[in-house]
């Protein structure tokens, strides 16, 4: 599947927008993606990148291309992980937004502020300026993009402090635990957890860690 760069047709709402890989069932799930945007008068840009062949490093991509897109685009933009379903139209992001970047807080984990799955962007200074110390710090850093949005927005807080935050509901990122979970009536964005070797390799050095990550433990203290 490839989406052109084409002028806005829809200018209530950002562009939606993602990247997957032929692996597991991420081009089903792109599909069905795209259906949805187009099934809601959405825009949308999901293209297919080639794989990495280590599935963490797929996802430290996201940052990048991010940047890259939003450049191009010259719009505020919503990225959703490629196996990610849209069911409603994202109503909190209709007409012009003032914050320079959304996302649903992380009540899993307190060393991570916020889900990564569905974002929002917008094309302002401050917007790209977060978007362009996240994808620089990710050239370098071996984890996830998770941690290293967390990683960088404490490092350059004293820059990003003007910041103008969306804290979105968690019905913007609700997690399916099952492939075949129904979505709950007010879902408006739900996501998967996909599965696969390279990822469970990932979880299980995830759950080894008992000290912080070198390149992040700085950051990420109390």
């Amino acid at each position: 599947m490839t989406d052109e760069i084409k002028p806005s047709v829809n200018l209530n709402y950002p562009t939606i927008i993602s990247f997957y890989t032929d692996t597991w069932e991420y081009p089903k799930y792109a599909a069905e993606l795209v259906a949805s945007c187009d099934r809601l008068g959405l825009d949308h840009y999901v293209v297919e990148l080639s794989d990495s062949g280590v599935w963490i490093e797929n996802t430290r991509k996201k940052p990048r291309f991010i940047l890259d897109t939003i450049n191009k685009l010259q719009r505020p933009v919503v990225w959703m992980d490629a196996d990610g379903s849209l069911y409603k139209l994202p109503t909190l992001f209709e007409g012009k937004i003032d914050a320079d970047f959304g996302a649903v807080t992380n009540n899993w984990d307190r060393q991570r502020q916020w889900h990564v799955c569905t974002l929002f962007f917008n094309y302002t200074d401050l917007g790209i300026s977060l978007l362009t110390k996240w994808a620089d710090y990710m050239d370098d850093f071996d984890w996830s993009d998770e941690l290293g949005l967390e990683v960088v927005l404490r490092k350059y807080k004293e820059e990003l402090a003007d910041l103008n935050v969306m804290v979105l509901p968690p019905t913007y990122t609700n997690y399916y635990q099952k492939l075949d979970q129904q979505p709950t009536e007010d879902t408006v964005m739900g996501h998967r957890f996909s599965v696969g070797k390279g990822k469970d390799d990932f979880q299980i050095a995830l759950r080894a860690r008992t000290t912080p990550h070198p390149q992040a433990g700085d950051y990420l203290k109390d």
